[in-house]
């Protein structure tokens, strides 16, 4: 009986999922901007120093929307993320073992392949360019854009920050002073926020093309054999 050995995956085929995942948080994210900005011109003119619970109530309900919306964007965020760094990026790096590999289809093999990966994410930017180096077919080299994958890293850590910064302050914030200072964060992460999906979506579909490429042109035996392994690419 001859040993079953890992398939290429369409990663296209996630796409789609990925696509409708990342339309709502968008959404939240120019809603939760637009609100917050007009939640900022509406406490302007106030003190500083004065209670967030000595707000009328509309004020009160006003801020109370920005909180919702906020919460509602973190919350679809983080469930994106967690599907393209859990299940994307393993599907993806299965890929270049089923192109540039013959290695037995187990559980015990699925099970080492996702441990590396997870171990690989706390190095996740060296990670991320050295599977897009891998993936890439030797026929779009030009074309591919190894600034993409350093720019959403950066764009990524730094939205990351600004909401850390937000969620402390605004946890914390009895006044209106503060509550501005933290839904300044919050604005700042929105910001950064959109590009991200649209970044984390273009990232996506290249990488998917690249792929595909290999599948469908495999590469030279020679070309093969330099090409880098998925098992370093995964490694700290």
């Amino acid at each position: 009986m001859h040993p079953a050995y890992y398939q290429f995956f369409d990663l296209f085929r996630l796409n789609r999922y990925l696509l409708w995942m990342l339309i709502p948080p968008a959404i939240l994210t120019v809603l939760g901007f637009a609100h917050g900005v007009h939640s900022l011109q509406q406490l302007s003119g106030l003190a500083f120093a004065l209670p967030l619970n000595g707000l009328p109530i509309e004020l009160q309900q006003t801020l109370a929307t920005d909180g919702l919306l906020r919460l509602s964007q973190i919350s679809l965020t983080l469930w994106v993320l967690t599907f393209f760094f859990v299940c994307w990026l393993y599907f993806a790096f299965r890929n270049l073992v089923a192109l540039f590999e013959q290695v037995e289809h187990t559980p015990k093999q699925s099970a080492l392949m996702f441990g590396r990966l997870m171990i690989g994410i706390f190095f996740a930017l060296r990670m991320m360019l050295r599977l897009w180096r891998t993936s890439v077919h030797e026929r779009h080299r030009e074309q591919a854009k190894i600034w993409l994958v350093p720019v959403w890293w950066a764009i990524l850590i730094a939205a990351n920050v600004c909401k850390i910064c937000a969620v402390v302050v605004l946890q914390r914030a009895t006044s209106v002073g503060e509550w501005s200072t933290g839904y300044q964060w919050m604005l700042a992460a929105y910001c950064l926020y959109f590009p991200l999906y649209l970044l984390t979506w273009r990232l996506a579909q290249q990488l998917a093309r690249f792929q595909y490429a290999h599948w469908q042109h495999p590469i030279s035996d020679s070309t093969r054999q330099n090409a880098a392994s998925p098992t370093p690419v995964v490694q700290a």
